[in-house]
């Protein structure tokens, strides 16, 4: 009766550790339709909990390079689309120069950010430089957008009416022309779980009598650029458009940003009228080796309002881009599984360990050793076969360990209980056990 009642406890236990693991894993998707600031207060204790569970994996950069903007080297700019897009007129040919393979702009050109009546001359500068520059080496430009959660209430109510859904995104314009036949648009977009590689998003655009209408599905600013490195590799598409086609936008694993090749812009910029600074022969050598034959990825690297919380720490957007697109051409990529598969490979899992626990109640030693053989058997199938070679993402293993450590202890620190209360009931070596004088019974006499 009592080793069933400390089982019953220890399965309690299993069952809680198991719940809290697929909870935290799970957590950004089961909180969707909770307040905005729950479900983000729930998204980061998920990331967190990713931080800690994914492990770590030897990656490297191998295709993107950070032709990073700094506010020392441009101040003011950052909050200046104007000055950005002559930033960006200048830059195009130097990166054309240093034989970059694709030059990707995490910045968005919109329509309404530089007035053409105040500043039009800047902007066909720049659309002169994408058209001469383009014809030489690929080029993605960004696209922004807004989703529900950026918009008023009555623009909300009235993009409702007008057909776009919750799950979309409000499109806001480029500048009217975009040359060059080699320019891409992508959209600068992450998804809430920034480990989810952005693939597409259905999108609506505004019209000229306030409708908005159906833009089909526009993608990512990283599937563009990755897009265009393999388009040139036989066949070396497939891969990718297999993720397009599914619908479902792949999990990955961050790197940090101290993972990537750092150019600085102001560099290349040396002698323009943006940056007054002489231009230093063995920097500007350096800084075009750097870039020679990777993708070129420009944006702030210091733009507090661009930051985002990840597994591999708090990093700029334009870190999130490089991995994204480190991701599609490195084949980084990983399902998302279901959550109704999820939940049955979690109870399966849970059953597995649990076995050994239940078949050894008296014997924590023979159960804790039988559950770890069984987790590190099951951890080469999962890793090498579903994860490595099927591409399925799971998280299971690592909060398992921690959940089949805490079962042998409890049901070790049991045993330790129940061997005390025998030597405690039995008395010391030597001694005589203690007795209680029982009372004598009462005789009745029939009268």
């Amino acid at each position: 009766m009592h080793s069933a009642k400390i089982a019953g406890k220890g399965l309690v236990l299993s069952a809680i550790a198991f719940s809290i693991a697929f909870l935290a894993e799970n957590a950004g998707q089961l909180s969707e339709h909770l307040p905005e600031s729950v479900h983000n207060w729930v998204t980061s204790l998920a990331v967190n909990y990713q931080r800690w569970s994914s492990g770590p994996r030897n990656l490297e950069s191998r295709y993107a390079a950070i032709v990073a903007l700094e506010q020392r080297s441009f101040p003011g700019m950052i909050n200046e689309s104007c000055g950005q897009r002559k930033i960006v007129t200048r830059l195009l040919p130097r990166l054309a120069d240093a034989q970059a393979s694709v030059i990707v702009i995490d910045l968005a050109f919109a329509r309404d950010n530089c007035r053409p009546d105040s500043n039009q001359s800047i902007t066909i500068q720049l659309q002169s430089s994408l058209n001469s520059v383009s014809d030489r080496i690929p080029v993605v430009i960004g696209q922004s957008s807004v989703d529900f959660s950026q918009v008023s209430e009555p623009e909300r109510r009235a993009l409702e009416a007008a057909g776009m859904l919750k799950d979309t995104l409000r499109l806001r314009p480029l500048f009217d022309s975009i040359p060059g036949s080699n320019t891409r648009i992508g959209l600068i977009r992450a998804n809430k779980d920034v480990r989810r590689v952005p693939l597409e998003w259905p999108t609506f655009e505004p019209q000229s009598d306030g409708n908005v209408r159906y833009a089909g599905l526009r993608p990512s600013l990283s599937l563009q650029a990755a897009r265009v490195v393999r388009n040139s590799f036989p066949g070396g598409l497939e891969s990718i458009e297999r993720f397009v086609t599914s619908g479902i936008h792949p999990y990955t694993t961050l790197m940090k940003p101290e993972s990537f090749i750092r150019a600085r812009a102001s560099d290349l910029l040396c002698g323009t009228d943006v940056v007054q600074n002489a231009c230093m022969p063995d920097t500007l050598r350096a800084t075009r080796e750097q870039l020679r034959g990777k993708v070129a990825l420009v944006g702030w690297v210091d733009d507090s309002n661009d930051t985002h919380e990840t597994p591999a720490g708090t990093m700029p957007g334009i870190f999130l881009q490089a991995n994204y697109i480190e991701s599609l051409l490195d084949g980084r990529l990983l399902h998302a599984v279901p959550l109704s598969w999820q939940f049955g490979l979690t109870l399966v899992w849970f059953v597995l360990i649990e076995l050994p626990f239940h078949y050894w109640r008296e014997n924590w030693k023979n159960a804790l050793l039988t559950a770890l053989l069984v987790w590190a058997m099951v951890s080469i199938v999962a890793y090498y076969v579903l994860v490595v070679n099927m591409g399925w993402y799971l998280a299971l293993l690592p909060p398992s360990l921690i959940a089949i450590l805490a079962r042998g202890c409890y049901q070790w620190s049991e045993g330790k209980k129940r061997t005390t209360g025998r030597r405690t009931s039995q008395g010391k070596p030597g001694t005589c056990a203690s007795v209680t004088p029982q009372p004598v019974a009462s005789i009745s006499r029939g009268s």
